[in-house]
């Protein structure tokens, strides 16, 4: 049984960029989106991703390890509460499930995390599936494209139909001058060789130059692009790196995104919301003020005005499906936390974001929406880039969904342009006539970035 002493701070220690993906369940036995986990680190903070919780050479973690005590921080106090009465979930005979607000959104989360915590104590330890989706539980993230994900059980298909209708998909529909181009490509590929199809796209262009329409001539180029580099993705298979895989993708939202205002950062790049959050971690689990910590390294993130609008990873094709669903985890907790700040940016406890994963040139898109205290997880569509010919029959769906993607960031950027310019005279006033500033909410308080675990010597001061 769960103790209240216990250690709660190191549930996991994480790396920047260890954590992995997991696939919609239609595509997870076609792809494994996801890759190694990046060999030949030199930096101090490699020690940090050598003994992540959840790596996948760590199967028995020490259940010491896991759980500061439960009074000083924000997870164990509920845990306290919870200790008040028993419960059984499932066939496991558990302790503290009389949650606090059990027939909330938050229940099943939290019956989860408790029955997986006590399953780790009497046993020793837990896989690495259930270690990620504790992670979720604990962020209170519901993950509804993941069919193998025990939460949904707890929750029920009746509950899960309602988040479904609160995040109903947007139709797919191309402008009729995009699908025009399409469609007459589609027919010219089929039978002509690659300077045929090329005259026809130069062709096209002049066309759309002369229409001077902005989206059908990125469309175009997209196509150009694809044409032109065929032969090069034709051989893109298990043996090319994350970086070879990532590069096709990021070409063409390069091109969506060009004269939009908003930046594609690359790179492996530390994400600052995620960071504001790992504070948090940092104060409720370690009782000290947080140093030293980074936000989480991503493949993409699309910022505007230094504000991140989402975040997107690529794996290579070799990668496998336990580091699939790491880093799958891993950007759901980062998206979770953009999300938390778009709503304070915004204003609008109504915002959405639009996510994507890919392993070599297949991915899928999600988006994500807070319904009821927690952050709710839906597939949007499949994604591929084409490999031959044969394949551009159906690659219209990718290029609706790419399109897609990039008008909702754009609609949110010129919003995010409206507020911005209002906050800034807030203040401004706040600040010239001592007007006592508005409490804004604090930076995702309930997604999970475990802190960092102390060293030895620091455990030998304590």
């Amino acid at each position: 049984m769960l103790d209240k002493t216990n250690d709660f701070s190191k549930l996991e220690t994480e790396g920047d960029d260890d954590d992995g993906i997991t696939s919609t369940d239609a595509l997870e036995e076609e792809i494994e989106f996801g890759a190694e986990d990046d060999d030949g680190i030199t930096s101090t903070d490699a020690l940090e991703e050598e003994i992540e919780f959840g790596a996948e050479d760590d199967d028995n973690i020490d259940l010491d390890d896991i759980l500061p005590p439960a009074s000083e921080n924000v997870f164990t106090s509920i845990i306290i509460v919870w200790l008040e009465n028993k419960k059984e979930v499932g066939l496991l005979p558990t302790i503290a499930h009389a949650l606090l607000e059990e027939t909330s959104n938050n229940a099943p989360l939290d019956r989860y995390t408790l029955k997986i915590l006590d399953k780790w104590q009497a046993k020793g330890n837990v896989n690495a599936a259930e270690q990620q989706y504790l992670r979720l539980s604990m962020s209170r993230i519901i993950d509804t494209m993941n069919r193998r994900n025990p939460i949904l059980q707890l929750i029920g298909e009746a509950k899960l139909n309602e988040y479904r209708q609160k995040l109903k998909k947007e139709d797919l529909d191309l402008p009729s001058i995009i699908l025009d181009f399409i469609n007459s490509f589609n027919k010219q590929v089929k039978d002509k060789n690659e300077k045929d199809l090329m005259l026809f796209i130069i062709q096209a262009k002049l066309d759309a130059w002369t229409r001077n329409d902005e989206d059908l001539k990125k469309v175009i180029e997209i196509y150009e692009y694809l044409i032109a580099n065929l032969t090069e993705l034709k051989n893109i298979d298990k043996t090319y790196s994350e970086l070879q895989c990532f590069f096709p993708a990021y070409h063409i939202l390069s091109i969506l995104f060009r004269d939009s205002n908003i930046k594609l950062v690359i790179g492996e790049k530390g994400c600052d919301t995620s960071k504001n959050a790992r504070k948090i971690n940092e104060q409720c689990f370690t009782l000290k003020k947080p140093t030293n910590v980074r936000g989480r390294k991503l493949d993409l993130m699309l910022v505007y005005d230094d504000i991140v609008l989402c975040s997107a990873e690529w794996k290579s094709m070799a990668s496998s499906r336990t580091v699939i669903m790491k880093q799958f985890v891993k950007n759901l907790r980062v998206n979770s936390s953009i999300l938390h700040e778009l709503r304070e940016h915004l204003d609008d406890d109504n915002t959405v974001i639009l996510g994507m994963d890919w392993k070599g040139l297949l991915g899928y898109g999600y988006c994500m929406k807070m319904i009821d205290k927690v952050a709710v997880v839906q597939e949007t569509c499949k994604l591929f880039l084409p490999q031959d010919k044969c394949e551009f029959e159906d690659f219209s769906d990718t290029v609706a969904s790419l399109i897609q993607f990039k008008a909702h960031y754009v609609e949110m950027a010129k919003k995010l342009k409206v507020m911005i310019s209002k906050h800034r005279r807030e203040r401004f006033y706040d600040e010239q006539f001592n007007i006592t500033p508005t409490n804004s909410r604090s930076p995702s308080p309930h997604t999970l970035f475990t802190p960092k675990r102390p060293t030895t010597t620091h455990q030998h001061e304590e």
